[in-house]
């Protein structure tokens, strides 16, 4: 009946059997959680991308202000 598993000197319990109706209600309620995962980690993923874009901006910016004042040859005395 397949309750329960033997491997060498480990013994695991498989489960009693289910009927096809259970098993594939699980399933269905697996393929959700999973679908739900998948689309918090894809937002997620996104907002990272857009962050990352900002700042990548924000140093291209910085960096060409600080190298304009280099080329005008104008200085911020310390």
């Amino acid at each position: 009946m397949n309750i329960i598993e033997k491997d060498k000197k480990e013994i695991r319990w498989v489960g009693l059997p289910t009927s096809l109706d259970q098993e594939c209600q699980r399933y269905q309620e697996e393929k959700v959680a999973r679908q739900d995962s998948i689309r918090k980690k894809t937002e997620q993923l996104q907002e990272l991308v857009i962050r990352v874009s900002k700042k990548t901006y924000n140093v291209k910016k910085r960096r060409d202000v600080f190298l304009g004042d280099f080329k005008s040859g104008t200085f911020l005395n310390l």
